[in-house]
């Protein structure tokens, strides 16, 4: 993997909790018009989510990739 490849996760805003309703701004400056911001996934993050939507012959067949 690259070092400058990096994986993201979409969130709800942490500023205006998706509502974008924020005063005195008419709409939120931190996210998108869905209420969504994106920040860096973490590898723990990462880990957490294959652990638990990845089968184990996907979690295998990952693990081989990451050891070549």
């Amino acid at each position: 993997m690259a070092a400058d490849t990096k994986i993201y996760l979409r969130v709800t805003c942490t500023f205006c909790r998706g509502k974008r309703d924020m005063m005195p701004y008419t709409t939120c400056p931190y996210c998108n018009r869905n209420g969504d911001e994106y920040i860096e996934a973490s590898l723990g993050a990462i880990a957490t989510y294959c652990k638990e939507h990845l089968t184990e012959d996907e979690l295998n067949k990952l693990k081989n990739l990451l050891d070549n």
